[in-house]
């Protein structure tokens, strides 16, 4: 990761987008999809709007598709992405 990453961790806050690389854990990937969770009972937002760009600070849940640098297909939460 670059040093002009942005930490989720530290602020708690980022604008993800797809094509952005995100670390979660020990993983590093590129960002394929966003969805965005809009009902109680669908945190990973399978059922809700896909999105181009979200900024983490409107609060929604929801979850990012991405492409490890092994090229295996994972997913996260908002919550779980450390760095993009």
């Amino acid at each position: 990761m670059e040093s002009a990453s942005r930490c989720i961790k530290e602020s708690g806050i980022m604008l993800i987008k797809i094509n952005d690389d995100i670390k979660v854990g020990p993983l590093e990937g590129t960002i394929t999809s966003i969805s965005i969770g809009v009902t109680q009972g669908d945190p990973a937002g399978e059922l809700g709007p896909k999105a181009v760009e979200y900024d983490t600070e409107l609060g929604y849940q929801g979850a990012v598709t991405y492409i490890t640098r092994a090229g295996d297909s994972k997913w996260a939460y908002f919550r779980q992405i450390e760095e993009a």
